[in-house]
């Protein structure tokens, strides 16, 4: 597989996770305010299966791929080391 086709694969796949982490974002930033619309009131039923766990998980999964594909594309951009035959 050529150069440009992994680097036109790992552009398409970042757009994809940056996407997706703008919408987890969104997503955990809701379950926050739902966890301060309860503290508020003293009537508030809690919910151990709450999905502010959910949301930071696959936020974090997201930041860790951003973190893979950004080190792929150094390794892609690295000159081949051509090993010197011994004699």
């Amino acid at each position: 597989m050529s150069k440009k086709k992994v680097k036109d694969y790992l552009g398409e796949r970042r757009r994809w996770v940056i996407e997706s982490t703008l919408i987890h974002l969104e997503g955990l930033e809701g379950s926050i305010k739902d966890i301060r619309k309860s503290a508020a009131d003293p009537s508030a039923r809690w919910s151990v299966n709450h999905d502010v766990l959910r949301w930071a998980q696959r936020l974090h999964q997201n930041i860790y791929e951003l973190h893979v594909i950004s080190n792929l594309y150094e390794e892609i951009d690295k000159p081949v080391k051509r090993e010197k035959k011994k004699t």
